[in-house]
């Protein structure tokens, strides 16, 4: 049963999450990703609280724009506007590769409380940061 597996069990482990399935009502199973267009096995739907993360126009750092109000904003690295990408009218979709890299920032509720990305959040394009 679905229920039961994990994210590891389907292919798709996360290493800071390993609890079944189930729990993660943001898992959509198959789908189109909003963000490469691609049909995938494996999809997850943005919400409130979610972010997907775009490069700054003017100095390349990511920014996390708000996925369910789908406005842009500003880059907290160079002040820079940055506008939401065009994703359609239908609910954000990120497969597993585009959540995996970087490209949606999921919110996460937790016994010690809510995770989410930092509204504001900018990183140079090229750093590293470790990913759920």
């Amino acid at each position: 049963m679905l229920a039961e597996l994990t994210f590891t069990d389907l292919g798709i482990p996360f290493a800071l999450f390993d609890a079944p399935v189930s729990e993660a009502a943001e898992y959509k199973g198959q789908g189109r990703c909003s963000l490469c267009s691609k049909e995938a096995l494996h999809c997850f739907e943005a919400g409130i609280g979610d972010d997907v993360i775009v490069p700054c126009p003017r100095c390349a750092a990511e920014v996390g724009l708000d996925a369910d109000a789908r406005s842009g904003g500003t880059c907290a690295a160079c002040g820079a506007g940055v506008g939401f990408p065009d994703l359609g009218d239908s609910t954000v979709l990120a497969c597993y590769g585009c959540l995996r890299s970087g490209r949606l920032a999921l919110k996460k509720d937790t016994e010690l409380g809510m995770i989410r990305l930092a509204r504001g959040h900018a990183r140079r394009a090229g750093s590293q940061s470790s990913r759920l």
